[in-house]
């Protein structure tokens, strides 16, 4: 089918004088078929699209379904991705052209825009090969998408608790990507699992957790909390026994060492007692003296996050009315540059999933 109607979106930043290439190639939309030209300088994106009908140029903007609107987010988010930054935009200019004449053009300015300033450095740096998935059009593509727009959106959050509850949407998204599970139980029982098995795709976040010693694990951590809201019956003995010999980082076993105590009675009471093969776990593991980072990543970005996350989602904590500083907020904010990292390198990883 002839395609009559040429399309061309051009995007100007304000304040930006290099015009150098970031870009130039051809994406994907509907199909793997079927693309749109793109072009993104420093200073301006390019978009060139065929169709074989009119569309109204209001409801590029005003319908986020739009195939239009959609390629101008995946141009932007790589942008964003690539340059660390959020450039303010000057306009957004659609023209429509038939047999190389003007049919139809919209155009909107600044005043029409949120422009948002990133308020934290990153913490890592997203690949341009792993950035070019989301010109894919198929479902890993749109998943990374949604996760690296998720990022993107929580480095504008000036509050703490924003900021780490965004960053978990796009790694709720990611995960269940990597897993091919629905379930939080089963991604998160996969998920540790892809992390184990290959130590090299989260270097950059291992690297920032091998400086802890078990005194940082101790301190950082609300061992207590933890332990005594997922292993808050009897009938959890056997769980609980099989949280502690999952792991075998003397760092992370010197610290349940110390906190065993809170369901050493728990251990004793079970039919048969756990107790003791558990602390000879603890015993072995602390005596071997071996340090395993990839199992530090797992532990604090799956059971510990996750406890932390649903304490905020589930309204189990007093929220904040004015932004007092606490350990809490600091607690939030170290976790957050995990997470962050952590996404990052997951992304970076998709070769592997």
């Amino acid at each position: 089918m002839t395609k009559n109607y040429a399309y061309e979106v051009k995007i100007l930043f304000d304040e930006i004088e290099s015009k150098a290439s970031i870009f130039e190639g051809f994406v994907q939309y509907g199909s793997k078929n079927r693309t749109d030209k793109m072009i993104i300088n420093e200073d301006s994106i390019f978009i060139f699209c065929n169709r074989t009908n009119l569309i109204d140029l209001d409801g590029v903007f005003n319908n986020y379904k739009s195939i239009i609107y959609g390629q101008i987010i995946k141009a932007l988010a790589f942008y964003m991705g690539t340059k660390k930054t959020a450039p303010n935009i000057k306009s957004i200019q659609i023209s429509c052209k038939k047999n190389q004449r003007l049919i139809a053009s919209k155009k909107i300015t600044s005043s029409h825009f949120q422009h948002k300033k990133f308020h934290t450095k990153f913490q890592g740096t997203f690949k341009s090969a792993s950035l070019r998935t989301i010109f894919e059009e198929n479902k890993k593509g749109a998943s990374i998408l949604k996760t690296i727009t998720y990022v993107l959106r929580s480095k504008t959050k000036e509050d703490v608790f924003d900021r780490f509850e965004t960053l978990w949407k796009g790694y709720n998204g990611l995960y269940k990507e990597i897993t091919q599970e629905t379930n939080d139980h089963n991604c998160h029982v996969k998920l540790r699992a892809f992390i184990l098995a290959n130590p090299n795709a989260t270097l950059n976040t291992q690297k920032i957790l091998s400086k802890l010693d078990s005194a940082d694990l101790r301190s950082k951590i609300r061992w207590r909390d933890l332990i005594l809201n997922d292993f808050d019956t009897s009938k959890k003995a056997v769980a609980f026994k099989e949280f502690v010999c999952r792991y075998s980082d003397s760092r992370l076993l010197s610290v349940l060492n110390l906190v065993l105590n809170y369901r050493i009675e728990m251990l004793k009471n079970a039919v048969p007692p756990l107790d003791l093969v558990t602390q000879q776990h603890i015993t072995d593991c602390i005596n071997a003296n071996q340090q395993c980072d990839s199992e530090i990543v797992a532990f604090l970005c799956i059971k510990y996050m996750y406890f932390v996350r649903n304490k905020s989602v589930h309204g189990e904590r007093i929220d904040r009315i004015v932004g007092i500083t606490n350990k809490e907020t600091d607690e939030v904010t170290w976790l957050s540059n995990i997470l962050e990292s952590l996404v990052v390198d997951l992304v970076n990883a998709q070769a592997l999933y």
